[in-house]
């Protein structure tokens, strides 16, 4: 069994002896780390001419001076006595020969020391599995290192049980560095804000949508720790399987509350059904807090339809607002009784395939309402262009979460629950 040791060589004086393939490989290898090398050898190579070389045979006498020694003759004998003459002198030293002790070819970088050896038994496919094992740590981890290093810092100060702390501390590494860094905040602040989505498997609305949403939302109100989580299992597969990582609602909970961190839940669903029961259920063993819904009373509603016909609604024309129903859902309650304009109309999505476009203006403007911009808004547009194939259609290709005076009102829904 083997270990292995780091041991820095920059500017450190290092002999190598012998000036052949294996001598000149160690060479280049010892001087990008920045050692003052020196190769002594009786017969040299033509790529050695730029270092400085001895040209004698071996002594005991030459290895005065030096940090370390790498024996990389070609005779093993020699190679061992050179190893023995090192140890009576106190010198380090590396040999070529099998069985002697030798060094792994290595990256480094500020963070990482990855290190490769077949033990001399096939050099040329060394270099091969450390570029593949170099891109693999830049693809999945290059980029959480900083944040898992602070985090292992806080981590064993805040957990008492190191059990505790190292059990987490294992699950780390695969979370995306978007966590990573809101974990670290959310214990720095010692309070979140979870953003529970049912889910959206399209990488623009993650990154135009959601994340440009927090980050104004981190504006309003920079006591909490914000970040989002997904309730379906289904959209998380899928986007995991692309490499686009998300938590689910129970894992982000599960890792929060093992950081004692007090957590409040805002269900970003635009009516009360199953999804928001859903969340109930889930929260109960966390000792989470719920925020109550966006848009969970008649006040809320008529104001999000206000907001829509404010911004949207046009002389002479037809504006018609979609929403999916829900049995217990705000807008199945009270969309009926907003007092909108002459021509504007609120409908649930089941509805659209029996309207009767004849009733239209011949120019329409759709809004459907949805918390974010994916296939099921996609979907509704299809059916809405297919019912009024002939009139003049403008579907608003916004979701909640991008119309700015929305955006507003789910701000000020927020920090009157959290402060």
């Amino acid at each position: 069994m083997s270990i292995l040791l780091r041991y820095d060589i920059k500017d450190q004086p290092v002999l190598i002896i012998g000036a052949g393939h294996v001598g000149l490989r160690k060479a280049k290898e010892y001087r990008a780390q920045g050692a003052k090398l020196t190769i002594l050898s009786k017969t040299f190579l033509e790529e050695c001419c730029d270092i400085p070389c001895i040209h004698d045979a071996y002594a005991p006498s030459y290895l005065n001076g030096y940090k370390l020694v790498y024996a990389a003759t070609n005779d093993p004998l020699l190679n061992h006595q050179i190893t023995m003459d090192c140890k009576a002198m106190g010198i380090l030293c590396l040999s070529a020969t099998k069985g002697e002790v030798g060094s792994v070819l290595s990256y480094e970088d500020d963070n990482v020391i990855i290190g490769v050896s077949t033990k001399g038994r096939y050099p040329a496919i060394n270099r091969i599995m450390l570029e593949r094992f170099v891109q693999v740590y830049e693809e999945e981890y290059a980029g959480k290192m900083p944040y898992l290093y602070a985090l292992r810092e806080k981590l064993l100060s805040i957990l008492p049980a190191r059990k505790e702390a190292y059990s987490l501390l294992k699950k780390l590494p695969v979370y995306p560095v978007s966590f990573l860094k809101f974990l670290l905040e959310a214990i720095q602040k010692k309070q979140a804000c979870l953003l529970v989505f049912h889910g959206v498997k399209i990488q623009s609305v993650l990154d135009g949508e959601i994340t440009s949403f927090i980050e104004a939302l981190k504006q309003q109100n920079s006591a909490y720790a914000y970040h989002f989580a997904f309730l379906s299992g289904m959209v998380i597969n899928t986007l995991n399987q692309t490499h686009m990582e998300v938590l689910s609602l129970e894992e982000s909970l599960s890792i929060l509350h093992a950081c004692h961190i007090e957590v409040s839940l805002y269900p970003m669903l635009m009516q009360d059904g199953r999804f928001h029961i859903q969340i109930k259920e889930l929260l109960q063993p966390y000792q989470a807090k719920l925020l109550t819904l966006p848009f969970d009373g008649q006040r809320e509603v008529v104001q999000l339809i206000d907001i829509i016909e404010q911004t949207y609604s046009k002389p002479h024309q037809d504006l018609l607002i979609v929403y999916h129903s829900s049995t217990h859902g705000a807008f199945s309650k009270y969309a009926a009784q907003c007092k909108v304009k002459k021509h504007t109309r609120i409908i649930q999505e089941k509805q659209v395939p029996f309207l009767d476009s004849a009733t239209f203006t011949k120019q329409i403007t759709i809004f459907s309402l949805y918390m974010l911009s994916g296939t099921h808004m996609q979907k509704d547009k299809e059916a809405l262009m297919k019912q009024f194939h002939d009139h003049d259609i403008t579907m608003i290709q916004k979701s909640c979460l991008q119309e700015p005076s929305i955006q507003q009102l789910l701000f000020h829904k927020i920090q009157a629950q959290t402060g």
